[in-house]
């Protein structure tokens, strides 16, 4: 089934005036197009109580006029018409235009499977034609078309592909039903609802891991929220009802012995007895044991760990193996593993192993970067101030602490290198540092921790040789990049006092220098 979705627009009412089938856009794409259905979206109207007289050819159209276009379309075809009358007011509104445009296609698809359908970009407004593409090239995936006199329908590539972090999530939610993301209880945020994409996606993979008993590699910065994900796998998984064992891979220099317990034989009384220890992973059996920082492991480690998975993934041993001893009443824990260096990196220094890291990776979940979730980093913040305000307690003021508009801008702009372990330690010092109730963009920048510079020769920033190699753009960053960081320092993060340090006009010029040759540029 082919079906034509187009707009109405003036064109269309005039052919219909001169009833000249080749006249306007809809009427030649049906006259020369292949198609089985067309469904045609009318937003003219008539205002009310007054009355269109005006009969001339180039009159607006009426309602009536474009029911008789429509019956006249029909008349002409042998293809089904369908009609559709909206209730748009405004033809240049994105927003509106998507709703109407949207509605008419679910109204129609519902129930009709593989379809081939067609935009019709020559009728209706400028943004009826940006809809059109929007919508072909996301959620009904199709061809859009223009109209010629000479050849009928021609059809439109749009040179470029649309991921949803560029459309509004109104367009193409990431997941049918689910547009937000709860997660609380967690070491960071009490409670903070997430819309952006990069949650939502993680959200989706963590589910997905929660269907299958594979291990799981979760990869991310310091700061990254690793240990969080790893326990919301957990908690979709089939081993949701057992014990969630985090482990600090690099806390213990016997931590083979204390992953998998040792043996240790005692005679007493002329008897031999073997005794074993007890064990991380005994303690995990039956739930999910989080290998944090699995690169540290040792390689005694590694080969015990990549032999116990393998035994687990046997057909003899899924779900029931048990380290210690030969009977099969425990089930084998769920393995999660993060790791916040590159572990192939690792791999081609032979400083891990080879098979265990595709053992692990094989299933691999990506921590984005906080500047990498811009639409959600307001709503981390407002969660930690919560927290922040509870574990303040009742002090003298007992004032709940509130961002400005300004502070809220700062920290939708800052860079966050430190993530969450930075954003989080940032806050605890701005809302305790003061006794007002409000916190201002400069608690924030003053709050925010400088890590220490490289210092560099004087002569390698001004004495550079001449030629082809030299980049003076680059020369002057590291030198504004330099005396800014410097006069941070030298104020305690005051902005007002470090842009007199500088000679620059204002503290506000001060910030956006040092965003931009120091936050966007790299510390």
């Amino acid at each position: 089934m082919s079906v034509l979705f187009s707009w109405l627009g003036v064109q269309d009412v005039k052919a219909y005036r001169n009833k000249d089938p080749m006249g306007g856009p809809v009427s030649s794409m049906i006259e020369r197009g292949n198609f089985t259905h067309a469904i045609i979206i009318s937003n003219w109207k008539d205002r009310a109580g007054v009355k269109n007289t005006d009969t001339s050819k180039e009159a607006l159209p009426t309602e009536k006029e474009c029911k008789d276009t429509v019956d006249w379309l029909q008349a002409r075809s042998k293809i089904k018409i369908g009609y559709v009358i909206s209730d748009l007011n405004d033809p240049t509104n994105l927003e509106s235009v998507y709703l109407e445009s949207i509605g008419a296609i679910k109204d129609f698809v519902s129930s009709e499977d593989e379809l081939d359908i067609s935009f019709n970009l020559s009728s209706g407004t400028w943004a009826m034609a940006v809809v059109w593409a929007i919508i072909s090239k996301t959620q009904y995936k199709g061809n859009c078309l223009s109209s010629s006199h000479e050849k009928g329908p021609i059809k439109n590539i749009i040179p470029f592909d649309m991921s949803a972090d560029l459309i509004s999530e109104i367009v193409k939610p990431r997941n049918p039903g689910l547009d937000s993301v709860i997660i609380e209880d967690n070491e960071f945020y009490q409670r903070a609802t997430f819309k952006g994409a990069a949650m939502l996606r993680i959200h989706e993979e963590a589910e997905l891991a929660g269907d299958h008993s594979y291990p799981v590699f979760i990869v991310g910065d310091i700061g990254t929220e690793k240990s969080v994900i790893a326990k919301l796998i957990h908690e979709k998984s089939y081993a949701k009802g057992g014990k969630f064992v985090r482990v600090f891979c690099g806390s213990s220099t016997d931590l083979e012995n204390m992953l998998f317990g040792s043996k240790e034989t005692d005679t007493l009384n002329g008897k031999t007895e073997d005794k074993f220890t007890s064990s991380f992973f005994e303690k995990a059996q039956g739930g999910t044991i989080y290998l944090e920082d699995v690169d540290t492991l040792n390689n005694v480690a590694q080969s015990l760990l990549l032999e116990n998975i393998e035994k687990s993934e046997s057909i003899s041993g899924f779900k029931k193996y048990n380290f210690n001893k030969s009977s099969e009443e425990n089930s084998f824990p769920r393995i999660v593993v993060s790791s916040k260096i590159d572990l192939l990196e690792a791999v081609r220094e032979k400083k891990f192993s080879e098979q265990l890291f595709y053992k692990l990776s094989a299933v691999t979940i990506k921590i984005p970067n906080l500047s990498e979730r811009e639409s959600d980093v307001l709503s981390i913040a407002n969660s930690m101030l919560d927290t922040i305000n509870i574990m303040r307690g009742s002090d003298i003021e007992n004032l709940t602490k509130r961002f400005s508009p300004s502070a809220e801008n700062f920290i939708n702009n800052h860079q966050w290198r430190g993530n969450l372990l930075e954003l989080e330690a940032t806050l605890k010092r701005a809302a305790l540092s003061t006794r007002r109730e409000t916190i201002t963009e400069e608690d924030m920048f003053r709050s925010t921790i400088t890590l220490p510079q490289k210092s560099q020769n004087i002569d390698e920033i001004l004495n550079q040789p001449l030629g082809d190699e030299l980049e003076l753009k680059d020369i002057m960053t590291k030198v504004a990049k330099h005396y800014l960081i410097r006069a941070r320092e030298q104020s305690g993060g005051n902005a007002s006092i470090a842009y007199k340090l500088l000679g620059l006009p204002n503290y506000q010029t001060f910030k956006n220098w040092y965003n931009k040759y120091v936050e966007k540029e790299g510390r």
